[in-house]
């Protein structure tokens, strides 16, 4: 039994490890793709573990190009994996772009983004 233990628990340690040292957005408000008749007031990133404030950040993209940083970024009071920012108020109709980069508690860094649209 200890032959098949020690090799199982080591492929186990050596499968899983990569995938917990990064943050991975699990969920987001608005959602990818969301389709909104009132342009949102606030951006809401959800991930797969707690990230370090310092080194994550969000940016939006206008539908014109045009780039914004938001910030600063909070921690939702409500989930300790979520992060806050407020968008700016009256987005026009359009299609936006969130690119969100994350830096996790052991100092890995990874980034992604998504888009959602505001109906005219």
């Amino acid at each position: 039994m200890h032959r098949t233990l020690l090799p199982s628990i080591v492929l186990l340690m050596l499968t899983a490890g990569p995938a917990l040292a990064h943050a991975h957005l699990q969920a987001s408000e608005p959602s990818a793709g969301a389709v909104l008749v009132q342009p949102p007031a606030r951006l809401r990133l959800r991930f797969n573990e707690i990230v370090r404030l310092p080194g994550t950040g969000v940016e939006l993209a206008y539908p014109d190009g045009r780039t914004r940083r938001l910030g600063p970024l909070t921690r939702d009071p409500g989930d300790v994996f979520a992060v806050l920012s407020l968008l700016p108020p009256g987005l026009a109709p359009g299609r936006y772009a969130i690119r969100w980069r994350a830096l996790s508690p052991n100092a890995h860094r990874t980034r992604g983004d998504f888009g959602f649209t505001v109906r005219p």
